[in-house]
């Protein structure tokens, strides 16, 4: 049961680290 929780945590945090990536090229796109 830990380890479900663990391997879901990694899913939410690889989420979240995908989102921020893109919300910091979407700003770089529109300073270009």
């Amino acid at each position: 049961m830990a380890s479900k929780m663990k391997e879901k945590k990694n899913i939410d945090g690889k989420k979240n680290k995908n989102e921020a990536v893109r919300e910091r090229h979407r700003r770089i796109r529109r300073l270009n």
